[in-house]
């Protein structure tokens, strides 16, 4: 069986719009880091196996 691991890196945001029709507003960062699922082959078909997510930063939770 072939296996493999992927490394996906992201981002979450959290963005507040001034007024629904205006392009100004505010875009903050509240999240960072990677998925690494790990895959196998069967029977011709990549499978998740494992699927973890690794945080770079810490939870932000904005107003608190």
């Amino acid at each position: 069986m072939e296996q493999n691991m992927l490394n996906c890196p992201f981002v979450a945001h959290l963005y507040n719009n001034i007024a629904d029709i205006s392009l100004k507003g505010t875009v903050i960062p509240t999240g960072s880091g990677y998925y690494k699922p790990s895959l196998k082959k069967i029977n011709g078909e990549w499978k998740i196996t494992t699927h973890r997510i690794y945080h770079d930063l810490t939870f932000a939770f904005p107003g608190k």
